[in-house]
């Protein structure tokens, strides 16, 4: 997880996962741009990106969407871009070279909701009595 050096700032939480069919189908429907990260795409990576709001919120839960959706850059899209239905708070790098096809998740949360979600992922149980 990434912290920025001011809590002005959103905080970037990344994760691994395996196959993205899942993701790719509901999070990102049909016309999601989609940038491939090679000049000429031949290193088998692409990003998908303009996730699904409604989507998001279903799949990642009220506390961890409403991190999302309270992010400095949520916020920039809704009052200036106009984005309500997609964010670019989500996306996801896929590496289709290999079958299943996996990627790395990179969800970008408001700094204090990031912190909290952090400190529950990363909390070591029992540990009064280390």
């Amino acid at each position: 997880m990434d912290f920025p050096f001011v809590d002005k700032e959103d905080c970037i939480l990344w994760l691994n996962i395996g196959d993205v069919d899942l993701f790719e189908k509901v999070l990102f429907p049909a016309g999601c741009r989609i940038q491939e990260s090679g000049h000429d795409g031949s290193d088998g990576r692409y990003s998908l990106q303009r996730a699904c709001c409604a989507a998001a919120a279903l799949i990642f839960g009220s506390q961890l969407y409403e991190a999302i959706d309270t992010s400095r850059l949520r916020t920039w899209e809704r009052e200036t871009a106009g984005l309500t239905d997609t964010t670019d708070c989500i996306t996801i790098e896929v590496h289709a070279t290999h079958e299943p096809r996996y990627g790395t998740l990179r969800l970008r949360l408001e700094f204090l909701r990031g912190v909290r979600i952090a400190q529950r992922l990363f909390a070591i149980p029992n540990a009064s009595h280390i």
